[in-house]
């Protein structure tokens, strides 16, 4: 995305008055395009505890743009009525540092495993028309955190750069 603005002449300063802005936004003909092949996957019911467990679908990501593309994705804090589960990033397990209502989330493809927080992660990059096929990957909060019986939700963010 290019953008491009120009300021208006300098008025004199009145209270409030921050001049004016016009902005002009272009957006070449190859900008960032991403496809999934789906909007929804489910983990099943997890126990309190369970580690690596696979969703289902796959979700296959295809760069619909006619250049190379990085492809981030990020995740969010999975909630239901009453409770919160934090996405937390590294390598953290109930055997050690994960603690209650801590969860970590995960997109496994040809490339390997990257683990998922609340910033983007890099997935690598995708010539145009390309794809590439990620299983989300979780590991549920430890025994004894809040949610035990409760539909959890969270999203997966996937974003394409231009110039990957």
């Amino acid at each position: 995305i290019t953008i491009s603005y120009t300021t208006g002449p300098a008025p004199t300063p009145t209270p409030n008055d921050n001049g004016t802005v016009n902005a002009q936004f272009s957006v070449p003909t190859s900008a960032a395009c991403l496809e999934l092949s789906t909007t929804t996957i489910d983990f099943g019911s997890v126990r309190l505890g369970s580690e690596n467990v696979a969703a289902t679908p796959d979700v296959t990501v295809t760069n619909c743009s006619g250049v190379s593309e990085s492809i981030l994705a990020r995740g969010t804090d999975a909630t239901a009525s009453g409770t919160t589960w934090t996405l937390v990033g590294g390598s953290a397990t109930c055997a050690d540092t994960l603690g209650l209502d801590n969860y970590r989330l995960a997109l496994e493809g040809a490339g390997g495993t990257v683990g998922l927080s609340s910033s983007n992660a890099s997935l690598g990059s995708l010539a145009g028309g390309d794809t590439a096929t990620h299983t989300a990957r979780m590991w549920a909060a430890c025994p004894g955190s809040t949610g035990s019986g409760q539909l959890m939700t969270t999203q997966i963010t996937f974003l394409a750069v231009e110039g990957g």
